[in-house]
C-alpha cells in the first residue's frame, strides 16, 4: 500500500484487501493529513474519498470528541504498534453524524506505509440500541423505587382514609366546623392518591381497572373535550380508519394519556396550529421490533397525536421519558407526564414512539396490544345492595398493623366477624382451624413467608373453595393477569376508603354461585 495522494487507487497486495473492506480504512501522514482513505468512507460517511484527501480528521470530528480524537491519535505517534480501541463521532456529508469506533496502528517507520493505519467501524445503530437500552434500564430501576416507596404510602393513606369514615361516623351533626376540617383531611388525602396513582402509573405497576375500548370512540369523545379546553387558534383534528380492533385498557389511563398529550401540544404551539388525533391498527414484525427496544411482535391500535409546535432538539428528545424531566419554566411542570405515559402504556404490553425535530413538531404514537378474545364480564347487578350490613366472617390477612386495625373496625362496624392473620402461614393455620366459619378473605398482595397470590393458590391446591379479595396498591402484570382470570377473585386497591372496603366485599360475597 502507498501513501501517495491518488484518491487511495494505486497500490499493490493488502492494498487490494483495504479497497475491499467494509470498514473505512485510513492512512494519516505524522502531521494529522488524510493521505489515502477506502471506499467505504463514502458508504459510512457520504463523501467522495478525493474530497477528504489532504484534510485531517479534526475537520470532521464532533467538536465534543475532538480531545479524544487527538489523545487516540498522539497515543498512536508515541506508541507503536496496535493501539487501544476508542470511539469518535464523525460528521457525514449530510450534516449528521456517524459514530465510530476505531484503532489506531502506527506505521510510520514502515516504508510501504509511512503513516498511521486508522480502521474504523461505523457502530452507530449498535450506539443507539445501547442508549435506548441504558435508558430502559434506568427507568426500571427508578421504578422499582417509585414502587416500593408508593406502597408504603398507599398504606399510610389507607389509614388516613379508612379512619377519617370512622370518624366522621362519630362526629355529632351539630359540629360542623369539625365536620369541614375532617373534610380537608379527606381531600388531602384523595389528593395524595391521585399523586401516588400518577407516580405509579410510571412504575407500570398502577392498579387499574381494564376494560374492552374502541379508540376511534375515546378520540372522538376527547376531542370535544378539547375543543373546549385548548385556544382558539389551536384547530383539531380526528381521523380513524375502518378497521380497528378493540383494546382492554382502563378507560381513564387511555383518556389522562391522551389528554396529556394534548397539554404538551398546546405548549408546544403558543401561536396557534393543528392538533392532529389519529386511530389506526398496525403490525410490529420481527424486523420491527429489532430495531425498536422496548417494542414485541403482534397486532397493535395506535393512536397518533401530532402537533405542529417547535418540536424538540436530538438531546431533548433522549429524554424525553426521563421521570421530573422538563423544559417547561419552573412551576410549569412536574416532568412526570411523559414518564407517566410510557409506564401506563408498558404496564399494558404497549409501546410509545415519539418523532420529533426542531421547528417541525411532533408525533407521539401510543400502541395498545389488540384483543384476540373477550373474557366474560363480571356481573354489577348486586351494587345496589354493596352497603347492607353483613353477618359473614373474614379472615383479613394484612401486615401492616394500623391497616390491619382500619381495616377490621370498618368491616365489625357493618356486623362482619373478622379474624386477622399478619402473614401467609399465620392464615393458613387460621384457615384451618375456622374454615367452617370463614366466608372470604381479604389479603395484601404483598405478605412475609408466604405472599398473597401463593396463599390463593395453596388453599385451591387444597380444594378450599372460598371467595377472595385482594387488596394492593399494585401488582406485578403477571400476577393480575393470573389473578383477573379467576371468577372469584375481587380486587379493593389501595388506598382504599371505608365505603370502597366494605363495598367490594359485599359484592365478592354477594357474587357467589
Amino acid at each position: 500500500m502507498r501513501g501517495a495522494r491518488d484518491s487511495g487507487k494505486s497500490g499493490a497486495g493488502s492494498h487490494v484487501l483495504t479497497e475491499r473492506a467494509a470498514d473505512l480504512i485510513a492512512i494519516i501522514d505524522s502531521q494529522g493529513h488524510l493521505r489515502y482513505v477506502n471506499p467505504s468512507v463514502t458508504r459510512i460517511l457520504g463523501y467522495a474519498r478525493d474530497e477528504l484527501l489532504g484534510r485531517t480528521l479534526q475537520d470532521l470530528a464532533h467538536p465534543e470528541d475532538v480531545d479524544t480524537l487527538r489523545a487516540a491519535l498522539e497515543q498512536a505517534r508515541t506508541h507503536p504498534g496496535i493501539g487501544p480501541r476508542w470511539e469518535c463521532r464523525f460528521r457525514h456529508e449530510d450534516g449528521s453524524y456517524r459514530r465510530l469506533e476505531a484503532t489506531s496502528s502506527n506505521l510510520l517507520d514502515d516504508p510501504r506505509v509511512g503513516g498511521i493505519v486508522l480502521d474504523a467501524r461505523d457502530v452507530t445503530a449498535r450506539s443507539q440500541l445501547e442508549d435506548q437500552l441504558r435508558q430502559i434500564q434506568k427507568r426500571e430501576a427508578v421504578g422499582q423505587l417509585t414502587a416500593g416507596i408508593a406502597h408504603d404510602f398507599n398504606n399510610i393513606l389507607s389509614i388516613i382514609m379508612a379512619n377519617a369514615d370512622l370518624i366522621a361516623e362519630a362526629i355529632p351533626v351539630d359540629r360542623p366546623n369539625a365536620r369541614k376540617d375532617l373534610d380537608e383531611l379527606k381531600s388531602a388525602a384523595r389528593s395524595g392518591a391521585e399523586m401516588i396513582k400518577k407516580l405509579l402509573g410510571f412504575t407500570r405497576q398502577a392498579d387499574v381497572v381494564p376494560t374492552l375500548l374502541d379508540l376511534r370512540q375515546i378520540a372522538a369523545d376527547l376531542a370535544g373535550l378539547l375543543e373546549r379546553l385548548l385556544p382558539a387558534g389551536i384547530r383539531i383534528e380526528v381521523t380513524a380508519t375502518e378497521q380497528v380492533g378493540l383494546v382492554r385498557v382502563d378507560p381513564t389511563s387511555v383518556e389522562q394519556i391522551l389528554f396529556n398529550l394534548a397539554t404538551n401540544a398546546r405548549d408546544a404551539m403558543p401561536d396557534g396550529g393543528t392538533l392532529r388525533i389519529e386511530v389506526r391498527q398496525v403490525t410490529f414484525d420481527e424486523a420491527f421490533c429489532a430495531g425498536h427496544p422496548g417494542s414485541r411482535p403482534g397486532d397493535f391500535v395506535c393512536v397518533a397525536v401530532t402537533d405542529t409546535g417547535t418540536g424538540m432538539d436530538e438531546a431533548t428528545l433522549g429524554r424525553v421519558f426521563d421521570p421530573f424531566f422538563t423544559t417547561k419554566p419552573a412551576g410549569k411542570g412536574t416532568g412526570l407526564g411523559m414518564a407517566m405515559i410510557y409506564g401506563l402504556v408498558k404496564q399494558y404490553q404497549g409501546y410509545v414512539e415519539v418523532v420529533s425535530a426542531l421547528g417541525e413538531g411532533t408525533t407521539v404514537r401510543v400502541h395498545f396490544p389488540q384483543v384476540q378474545a373477550e373474557r366474560r364480564a363480571r356481573s354489577t347487578r348486586f351494587s345496589i345492595r354493596m352497603l347492607r350490613p353483613g353477618t359473614e366472617t373474614v379472615l383479613f390477612v394484612e401486615d401492616n398493623e394500623s391497616v390491619q386495625r382500619a381495616g377490621t373496625k370498618a368491616l365489625e362496624k357493618f356486623g362482619y366477624t373478622v379474624l386477622a392473620a399478619w402473614d401467609g402461614e399465620e392464615a393458613l393455620a387460621t384457615f384451618e382451624r375456622h374454615e367452617a366459619e370463614i366466608d372470604l378473605v381479604i389479603t395484601d398482595v404483598e405478605l412475609p413467608k408466604i405472599d398473597g397470590p401463593e396463599l390463593y393458590a395453596e388453599l385451591k391446591r387444597r380444594g378450599k373453595d372460598v371467595r377472595f379479595v385482594f387488596s394492593s396498591g399494585y401488582a406485578s402484570e403477571e400476577v393480575r393477569k393470573n389473578l383477573e382470570m379467576a371468577d372469584d377473585v375481587f380486587f379493593v386497591h389501595k388506598p382504599w376508603t371505608m365505603e370502597e372496603l366494605v363495598r367490594t366485599v359485599r359484592e365478592a360475597l354477594d357474587d357467589r354461585p
